[in-house]
């Protein structure tokens, strides 16, 4: 038992190159994936939901924040066609206003990017105190 553990062959079975003689399956072929449009984050989100107001250049309404990171946050927007690149300013809960830019839209979901960070404890004050599931 000791010569097989210590062949060559079964060395390299245990990194993965396939055994000499032996049958190897392939995981049957799927269609290739559609490309998608890569967005980078710099920070984390963190799912929660916030009743927010955001505030653009022909009124302002309220919005239902689903996720918030650091950097920006998701919204939903059943009331209008906000596009990419939009300036607005947002409320959520009493912090606020916050300037941001539209970065992506799709269907009634919307992201932005605050055009300055979140402080940490700001970001965490948000969290902990207006997340309408934690009530």
């Amino acid at each position: 038992m000791e010569q097989i553990l210590g062949s060559p062959c079964l060395a390299k079975a245990a990194v993965g190159a396939p055994l000499a003689n032996s049958i190897e399956h392939s995981p049957p072929t799927a269609a290739p994936a559609q490309p998608r449009h890569v967005i980078e984050r710099t920070a984390p989100r963190h799912e929660l939901t916030i009743i927010g107001r955001i505030f653009t250049s022909v009124g302002s309404r309220d919005v239902t924040i689903r996720d918030l990171s650091e950097t920006g946050c998701h919204f939903l927007d059943l009331a209008s066609e906000l596009r990419p690149e939009t300036r607005l300013t947002i409320r959520i809960g009493t912090i606020g206003p916050i300037e941001a830019t539209v970065r992506w839209r799709k269907n009634q979901s919307v992201g932005i990017q605050f055009r300055t960070a979140l402080y940490p404890s700001v970001f965490q004050h948000i969290c902990d105190q207006f997340d309408l599931r934690k009530r």
